[in-house]
Formats: structure tokens, C-alpha cells, sequence
């Protein structure tokens, strides 16, 4: 209904639609019913082909679970019902959009009513500008891509123009030498030359399906990695590397940081990992880069131009609507112990010398210090941690459509 709704009246697609849970919920509440119910939204939403997007409305705890368990992309926090339980000694969730904090009487002519006082996050969902309009929201960011390309075919240097343009969406973050050695060259007289042609750069946008923010740049790198070491080559794990890999393994040297407050790799990874209202070295929208960096690649792989690849795959009810279903299935096959077989040969295997080191500098940092890298650790103890791993990614895909 709410999906009908809003297509009804003319709300664009990437839309927030926050659900409400308006009264004080208790634990077993929120266990035996709440989440479950989000999980039909979520589900049901898929099946539309995500249009719309899903957010909760409720209290701190309501809706950190509730983001954390079912993946929505933002909070409505009902702050000021102070007698919520659930608003009494919670913390904010990070992903906070709008928080309802005081209400007072608004005086309109003869006419008088409540109306509440909401606070909003700089940088999260506002809600939306406008109905009637057929505009796409990705518009900006699919037009940038597209100059992009444009530029790369011009370019007098000559080159593949998908390369040309993953190493421009990746500079100059992820340009560094040792991303040269991950992703290949960033060609830096072709940098200054798009530089000249396209304009101001698109350095974010809303992802359609979900609704997290999207870092160009983080995604640009992992594709970059991917099309540049395709796998059967001899170098497939600098490709892993500039994505999934490497997140995964600076969240493995926070969990070590951290293993005194959580001695469980397990659950670890169900308090910070990839959640959308919890900012980790692997979050939410560093997942869905890495996932979609990976299925784009692929695509430009077999033949593809990048920016048809891109624009493709996040039309409305395109691939990104089953994202982590494809990613899984492509990157770990389908043995239900795929997942936690690979990410243990990918963060011990020492046969990439370069990767192997970078592997241990990056746990090094994320840790502060000195930490037991994951080939040293007891294999019960980086077994739980893996299949944290493997769970979170199984959970979202199976929040997908068939």
C-alpha cells in the first residue's frame, strides 16, 4: 500500500518511506515482531523492484535494531516521546535523518493546531523536494559518467576508455603508489586532460535501492581493481584487494583493537559490520561499493563500456536490486561455505608477496599498533569472525527477490 501510494502521487524514485512503530515497544517486542515486519517491508519493497526505500520511525533503540537487523537506510526518531523505554540511555543511531524533538502550536490566520519540531542531519535524507516529476535521481551523477566516457574516446593518449575512466573516478584518493601496483596506472596526462573536458567532479550519490551514500572514488578504485586484474590472471587477489579484501581486513585490525571489549570475531561483526547505522572501517555503503565495483567491472570485462555497465546497473529495477545475490553467487559460488573459504585464503594465503604485505600494513593501521595477523590467530577464533562475515552477506541477499 505505501509503495502504491507514493507512485500514486507522484514521489520519485529513491524515495524514503518511513515506517512507523508508534508506541513503546518492548525487547521481546522488537524481537517477535518488529524486526520480523521490517523484514516483510524490506522483502516486499524488493519485489516492487526498490523504488521506494525504506526507513523506520520509532525510538533510539527501535530503530538502531531495527536498521541494524533489517537494513534500513534511515532513522525518523520519535525524541520527543521521552517516556519511550526505548529513548532512555540509547545512544542516536548514526543514521539518523530526523529527529521529532519538541511540539508547539502553530497559529495559522483563525486556525491553530500542533505541529512538531524535527531536527535534521546535515548530510542524511531531507525527505522529499517535490511530487509529479518524472526526474530521474541519479540524473547528475549518470550525466557525469557519461562526460567522462565522452572525454576518454577523445582522448588523444589513446587507451581504453573503461580504464581511463574507472582511473579518473579513482584519483586522486586512491592513486597512491601502491594503488598503482593494485589497479593500474592513473595516467596522469589523461587526469589533467578530463580535468579540461568534464567539469566539476560527482564526488557522492543516494544509491536508489537502499539509500546509503555512495563515494565515488571507493567504488572507481574497487572496479579499477577488478578490470584491471581479471580473475584467472596471476594477480586475482589485487583485485579482491581493492575491494571487499581490503575492507575486510582493516576491519579485522579494528576488531583486534577492540577483542578486549569483544572477544567473539562473530560478534564483532554483528555490532559494526556493514551496518547502516553504525560507522565501522567496513560499513554500509563500503559494502555496496565493493559490490557494485565488482559486478560493474565484470560487465566492462565482457564487452560493455563502463558508463553503459554503470547507468544499466542502477536503472530502475536493474541488477543493483539483487546486488548481493549476483556478488555472491559470481565471487564465492554457490557452496554455503564459499564465503568463509575464500575470505580465509584471501586474508592468510602469502603467495602475492605485495598483497601480503599490504594486507599486514592495513590490519597494522586499523589496529593502532601491533596486532595478531590472521594467519597466527587460532582458527576458532578467525573461523567465528569469517562467518560473521558470510552471514551479513547471506542475510542481504536473501532480503533480495528471487
Amino acid at each position: 500500500m505505501a509503495h502504491k501510494s507514493a507512485d500514486r502521487h507522484g514521489f520519485r524514485r529513491g524515495t524514503v518511506i518511513y515506517f512507523a512503530v508508534d508506541f513503546d515497544a518492548t525487547a521481546e517486542e522488537i524481537i517477535s515482531n518488529i524486526v520480523p515486519y521490517f523484514h516483510g517491508v524490506q522483502s516486499r519493497l524488493a519485489a516492487l523492484g526498490r523504488r521506494y526505500v525504506a526507513g523506520v520511525y520509532e525510538s533510539r533503540n527501535v530503530c538502531a535494531r531495527v536498521s541494524r537487523e533489517a537494513f534500513t537506510a534511515w532513522s525518523f526518531v520519535s525524541g520527543m516521546s521521552y517516556r519511550f523505554s526505548g529513548n532512555l540511555g540509547y545512544p542516536l543511531p548514526e543514521n539518523w535523518a530526523l529527529n521529532q524533538i519538541k511540539e508547539f502550536r502553530f497559529q495559522a490566520g483563525d486556525d491553530s493546531f500542533a505541529l512538531d519540531n524535527d531536527v535534521h542531519q546535515p548530510g542524511a535524507d531531507a525527505g522529499a523536494d517535490a511530487v509529479g516529476s518524472n526526474v530521474e535521481p541519479l540524473k547528475d551523477y549518470l550525466d557525469y559518467i557519461d562526460r567522462v566516457y565522452r572525454a576518454a574516446q577523445n582522448y588523444p593518449g589513446g587507451g581504453d576508455p573503461s580504464v581511463l575512466v574507472l582511473a579518473y573516478l579513482r584519483y586522486p584518493h586512491y592513486a597512491t603508489i601502491a594503488w598503482v601496483e593494485l589497479a593500474g596506472p592513473h595516467f596522469v596526462d589523461w587526469i589533467a586532460h578530463a580535468d579540461k573536458q568534464v567539469g566539476p567532479r560527482v564526488t557522492q550519490y543516494r544509491d536508489p535501492s537502499l539509500g546509503a551514500i555512495i563515494d565515488v572514488d571507493h567504488f572507481g578504485a574497487t572496479a579499477s581493481g577488478v578490470l584491471w586484474n581479471a580473475r584467472g590472471t596471476p594477480r586475482p587477489a589485487r583485485g579482491d584487494f581493492s575491494g571487499w579484501l581490503g575492507d575486510l581486513a582493516s576491519f579485522y585490525g579494528e576488531w583486534r583493537a577492540a577483542s578486549v571489549s569483544y572477544p567473539s570475531g562473530y560478534a564483532f561483526c554483528q555490532a559494526r559490520l556493514a551496518r547502516p547505522d553504525v560507522d565501522s572501517t567496513f560499513s554500509f555503503n563500503d559494502l555496496i561499493e565493493d559490490v557494485d565495483g565488482h559486478l560493474i567491472a565484470l560487465r566492462t570485462r565482457a564487452g560493455t563500456p563502463v558508463n553503459t555497465a554503470i547507468r544499466e546497473h542502477l536503472a530502475e529495477g536493474g541488477p543493483h536490486v539483487t546486488r548481493f545475490t549476483r556478488f555472491v553467487k559470481e565471487r564465492y559460488g554457490t557452496s554455503p561455505d564459499g564465503i568463509v573459504n575464500a575470505a580465509r585464503k584471501m586474508l592468510t594465503n602469502g603467495s602475492d608477496t605485495f598483497v601480503t604485505t599490504l594486507r599486514t600494513g592495513v590490519i597494522f593501521s586499523s589496529a593502532g599498533g601491533t596486532v595478531l595477523l590472521p594467519s597466527a590467530l587460532p582458527a576458532d577464533k578467525l573461523a567465528a569472525f569469517l562467518h560473521g562475515y558470510a552471514e551479513k552477506l547471506q542475510a542481504l541477499a536473501q532480503a533480495e527477490p528471487n
